[in-house]
């Protein structure tokens, strides 16, 4: 029948209207997600700075929530998304207004966990010795900045992250 057709097709176009950025970083996220790291690092090791050391994976070190980040590098822009608790999409961050510069990048993390209070946060730092080290600053804040370390992940990082532990 047509009407059935039609419900369709509208429920479908609502769907890529609404949710079309969150499925694409579901998607990117799955895939990293799922994917081995093992190419990735090889390409760390022949290129231990610039783009080749940032792209990929990396985990968040020491105490608090643990995030992955999954970066993505063309020529000096930097691009991806950041979560926590990986399979609520809630989690999500997007990674914007990326540079990296030999080991120094820096980028923005924008969070929308949907609640109607948006907010991003600024990172700068430096990539080497298999290690990320950045600082991190939420903008709009007097809150004093962070210090996040970053490192590959383990491979059993995918369900370690799912459970919400380190």
């Amino acid at each position: 029948s047509n009407i059935g057709v039609n419900r369709f097709g509208r429920m479908w176009a609502n769907f890529l209207e609404e949710d079309a950025v969150r499925v694409t970083g579901a998607v990117v996220l799955m895939l990293a997600l799922t994917s081995s790291d093992r190419v990735l690092n090889g390409a760390a090791r022949q290129a231990p700075n610039g783009a080749a050391a940032i792209r990929g994976s990396w985990v968040t070190e020491g105490e608090g929530a643990h995030y992955m980040y999954i970066f993505a590098v063309h020529g000096d822009r930097i691009s991806g998304v950041a979560c926590t608790r990986c399979f609520d999409l809630n989690n999500l961050a997007f990674v914007s207004d990326g540079r990296v510069e030999g080991d120094a990048l820096s980028f923005t993390l924008l969070h929308d966990r949907g609640d109607g209070k948006p907010y991003r946060e600024s990172f700068r730092g430096k990539a080497g010795g298999g290690r990320i080290t950045l600082t991190a600053s939420r903008e709009g804040t007097t809150e004093q900045s962070t210090a996040v370390t970053l490192r590959r992940p383990a491979p059993n990082a995918a369900a370690i992250l799912a459970e919400g532990r380190r």
